[in-house]
């Protein structure tokens, strides 16, 4: 008969998250959400100062037409930007929103004032969620802005699946 050897691989990350005596779970849970919070901040100013980007390129798109193809390759290269960064830091709307802005800025898409009125309601969405820190979808608001936010992109590039 053969005998059954139990092999426990090392667990370093045991010894990391290790509990000192005399911490309780909720200690340690509070510990770590504080942590997180202390991490996020600096990057929570990235996706800040982005959408200050994403808004300040659109305002100069506006300005004149003059470099407009570049400013519309920055806006997608932004929204993109965006669009990555709302997924990080749980920011869904964020997210959807920015690749709307960015399935709008394709350089074989359409670049008429009724396209640009639609993208600047987007740039002024995220804008906003960013500001009142929304995280999340939005909750049934939430979805009701992307929802109205798509269709109105769908009327101005007359493509119903947009």
């Amino acid at each position: 008969m053969v005998k059954s050897v139990r092999f426990l691989p090392p667990n370093p990350l045991a010894e990391k998250a290790r509990r000192l005596p005399d911490t309780s779970v909720e200690e340690l849970c509070e510990k770590a959400t504080q942590a997180v919070d202390e991490a996020k901040a600096p990057l929570f100013e990235k996706l800040e100062d982005e959408a200050s980007r994403l808004k300040s390129t659109f305002d100069a798109l506006m300005e004149g037409p003059g470099e407009r193809p570049d400013q519309i390759k920055a806006l997608n290269a932004i929204a993109f930007e965006l669009k990555g960064l709302g997924g990080m830091f749980g920011y869904q709307l964020v997210s959807s929103i920015s690749e709307h802005i960015v399935q709008m800025t394709k350089p074989d898409s359409p670049v008429t004032e009724d396209v640009l009125d639609v993208i600047g309601l987007q740039v002024d969405a995220v804008a906003l969620i960013i500001r009142e820190r929304r995280e999340g979808d939005g909750g049934e608001s939430g979805r009701a802005l992307v929802g109205s936010l798509k269709e109105a992109m769908g009327k101005v590039l007359a493509d119903p699946e947009a």
